[in-house]
């Protein structure tokens, strides 16, 4: 069992790393980013008709077909930083973050932490990780913690609200 839920853990991480990268991409092009647009927009790797979609994927896609709405709240969980002024990669992990926790019940919030953190420290910048992680805390405390009871409850046994 735990090589299995190890090798579950290493395939999502991988498929973060790769929405991550294709975030960045299309937010620094400006070809898609603050767009929803359909899948594969601007992206040479997307699925094929027939094929599954990868977790990445679905990660970015829900990301840009979301974003007014993560931005929003990113934007105020955060003080005296405007999404704007975050770099590239911090705004980017922490959007995928705040995906996860608002449409990916079955990822418990402290896997959202810890591999926000861990692709903080991998690509972010020396001060990222500890700034990711105080936003997505306070996303979770001013926001989320009210909007899913299933995932609050996983949260509060994990020490997080």
């Amino acid at each position: 069992m735990t090589k299995v839920h190890g090798a579950k853990r290493s395939s999502r991480h991988k498929e973060r790393e790769k929405a991550l990268q294709k975030l960045y991409r299309l937010d620094i092009t400006g070809s898609g980013v603050g767009l929803a647009g359909p899948r594969g927009q601007g992206d040479n790797h997307s699925a094929t008709e027939g094929s599954e979609t990868s977790y990445g994927e679905i990660i970015s896609d829900g990301v840009m077909s979301n974003l007014v709405e993560i931005d929003r709240l990113i934007d105020g969980a955060s003080k005296n930083w405007s999404i704007t002024r975050m770099t590239v990669v911090d705004r980017n992990i922490l959007r995928i973050a705040v995906y996860e926790l608002l449409y990916h019940l079955d990822v418990p919030c402290k896997v959202v932490m810890d591999q926000s953190v861990e692709l903080a420290n991998r690509f972010g910048a020396e001060n990222s990780a500890p700034f990711i992680n105080g936003i997505i805390d306070n996303v979770y405390k001013k926001v989320l913690s009210g909007r899913h009871p299933s995932q609050r409850e996983t949260c509060k046994d994990e020490g997080r609200t």
